[in-house]
């Protein structure tokens, strides 16, 4: 039980450090001044990982189960792969990266975020969930470990807990970081939000390229 759960919170790790989707929660909570709002874009951005993660996995469970010699968690070649496809895509951002500079000013949907409705603002984090092709290879690789994890309703139901609160870790630490933080929350979260702004392309390589490698040095130990 323990190797699928931490195979399970690593992917949703990877998930998690998704810098688009920090920046739209700190615009969020910075000019509507509502933790109301910033919960909606929460729930949108768990809803998104819901519908790819449980939906999949009720359609292929029995599947998988039924394969012979089906694992409990994930090989290391898997890991191997995973890692290799992130570092790729960090080193194509890193050539690439002249061309996204031009894309780290403010995205084009902050203005839905700053007018927008509780339900638009739900609308944004369940696309911004939905629409990452990281996410989407992350999310298959959790759905096929979950799936073929022979684990009961209840394992399956914490199983799936750690995963989706490994992935809004994200998400809910500016949450977090707005209601309890007092008088000062807000112009830290500016501060924070003007910066990854600024900065989102090497965000982004450094992102991939860390849990690329972090994949490969986990895809190595299971392998030696």
């Amino acid at each position: 039980m323990n190797a699928p759960l931490i195979d399970v919170f690593l992917l949703g790790i990877g998930i998690s450090l998704n810098p688009a989707a920090v920046i739209a929660i700190i615009l969020i909570l910075t000019r509507t001044r509502s933790s109301h709002t910033g919960g909606l874009f929460l729930a949108g951005w768990i809803t998104g990982l819901l519908l790819l993660v449980i939906l999949p996995s009720l359609l292929i469970m029995e599947g998988l189960r039924r394969l012979k010699g089906a694992s409990a968690w994930l090989p290391g070649w898997a890991w191997l792969l995973l890692g290799g496809i992130f570092l790729t895509a960090a080193f194509l951002s890193l050539q690439n990266r002249a061309r996204e500079l031009e894309l780290s000013h403010e995205p084009r949907w902050a203005g839905l975020i700053a007018n927008g409705s509780g339900g638009r603002i739900f609308g944004v984090g369940a696309t911004l969930s939905l629409a990452s092709l990281r996410n989407v290879v992350l999310l298959a690789a959790a759905v096929a470990l979950i799936s073929s994890a022979s684990l009961g309703l209840s394992g399956v139901l914490v199983a799936a807990g750690v995963f989706l609160l490994a992935s809004s870790l994200g998400v809910l630490a500016p949450l977090l970081a707005y209601v309890l933080g007092g008088d000062s929350a807000v112009a830290r979260l500016e501060a924070s939000g003007s910066w990854l702004q600024r900065n989102l392309i090497w965000v982004r390589i450094i992102v991939l390229a860390a849990v690329g490698a972090g994949m490969l040095l986990h895809g190595l130990r299971l392998v030696m």
